[in-house]
C-alpha cells in the first residue's frame, strides 16, 4: 500500500481486520486464496487505499476493490466500510464464475481461477 495517493477515499485511518474472520463470511470462498487476496491487497487494513499509476486505478478496502469495479458493485462510490467491501467482493467473485478472477491481487496469489 502506498501512503501517498491522489485521493485517499477511505481516509488515513488504519483498522486491521482478521483476514481469517473476514473470509469465513462467505462459505464458498476458499480460505487460503481469500486470505492471500486480503493480505496482498490491503495487509488486512479495512481502510487501505492504493493508487496504481500504471492503469490509473485505485483499490480500496480489505479485498482491494478496484475503482474500475466501483460502478458495478457500489454505485460508483469507493466501498470503504467492511459491509460495502464485502458486498463488492461477493459480486466480483460471482461475476468471475465463483473464482477470484476479478480481484487485482489474484495473480500475486495464484488464485485467479480458484474458488
Amino acid at each position: 500500500m502506498t501512503s501517498s495517493c491522489p485521493n485517499c477515499y477511505c481516509g488515513n485511518t488504519t483498522s486491521i481486520y482478521q483476514s481469517a474472520l473476514a473470509c469465513t463470511q462467505n462459505s464458498a470462498w476458499g480460505a487460503s486464496c481469500c486470505q492471500c487476496i486480503i493480505n496482498h491487497a490491503s495487509t488486512a487494513n479495512l481502510y487501505a487505499v492504493s493508487f496504481n499509476a500504471t492503469n490509473n486505478a485505485t483499490t480500496v478496502g480489505l479485498w482491494g476493490i478496484s475503482s474500475v469495479q466501483w460502478e458495478m458493485c457500489s454505485h460508483g462510490k469507493p466501498p470503504c466500510s467492511f459491509n460495502a467491501n464485502y458486498l463488492c467482493a461477493g459480486l466480483l467473485y460471482k461475476a468471475g464464475g465463483n473464482t477470484w478472477y476479478n480481484f487485482p491481487a489474484c495473480q500475486a496469489c495464484s488464485c485467479c481461477n480458484q474458488s
